[in-house]
């Protein structure tokens, strides 16, 4: 009897200690999915090298940046491309590696409880939760001629998914990318001023017979008249030529 007791004692301990383990991953579960999607949101913000020109930063421009606006593009057709990339990685992908298809099978079977246990940890009937993917272009450099190397900045972009935890449905039925407007001016500006050190003189050689270095200066500035309408502006353009005397 004290066996039995014993044991039946230390079973309810186990649950116990599960049920408790599973409301404290339920309760921390969502806010780490927030956290992570704030560190994403900083990331996708955070521009990849400094600028190369003195900062001139107003009280008005860093309200602006408080206020982060930016260009985002949506995906089309996203639960149709879940479905194709599901059906290539079971039938195409998967099949090809020693143990595919058993690993195929064993998703197939693992990964509906799973969605449905997360689903649970959400606490929300509708069972979905937007997740942010940082993720970033690489760098570029783009030779212009045998001296001068256009060097474009690594572009930095968050991905935005929605995500369907519960149901039957595709697990992911939103997908957006979104560039934050300091990004795209950081961008723009870095390769601006590495254009107005450029010597023209470089670029063509018609244009060897000038005496001094031919430096375009110009400011370019992306403006939007509408929430999908940008409009690019060059202003302040200036070239000194100078020929021989």
């Amino acid at each position: 009897l004290g066996c039995h007791i014993g044991f039946l004692g230390c079973f309810a301990g186990c649950v116990a200690g599960i049920s408790q383990g599973l409301r404290s991953l339920s309760a921390g579960f969502v806010p780490t999915v927030n956290k992570h999607n704030a560190a994403s949101w900083e990331a996708a913000e955070t521009p990849s090298m400094p600028m190369r020109r003195p900062s001139t930063d107003t009280m008005e421009s860093i309200e602006s940046r408080a206020r982060q606006h930016g260009i985002i593009v949506e995906v089309p057709d996203v639960p149709e491309l879940v479905d194709i990339l599901t059906d290539y990685i079971l039938r195409r992908v998967l099949p090809t590696w020693r143990v595919g298809r058993i690993c195929g099978r064993l998703l197939q079977s693992v990964l509906p409880p799973i969605r449905a246990f997360l689903g649970d940890l959400i606490g929300d009937r509708s069972g979905t939760i937007q997740a942010v993917i940082s993720v970033s272009v690489p760098g570029q450099c783009v030779s212009l001629n045998p001296v001068d190397t256009l060097r474009i900045p690594a572009i930095p972009l968050a991905v935005i998914l929605d995500l369907h935890l519960t149901g039957s449905g595709p697990p992911l039925s939103r997908v957006r990318v979104a560039l934050a407007d300091n990004i795209m001016g950081h961008v723009l500006e870095t390769t601006v001023t590495q254009v107005c050190d450029f010597d023209l003189r470089n670029m063509d050689v018609r244009l060897k017979g000038f005496v001094e270095p031919l430096n375009l200066a110009f400011d370019l500035q992306v403006l939007w008249d509408t929430p999908s309408t940008p409009k690019v502006v060059v202003q302040n353009v200036h070239l000194r030529m100078r020929l021989p005397s």
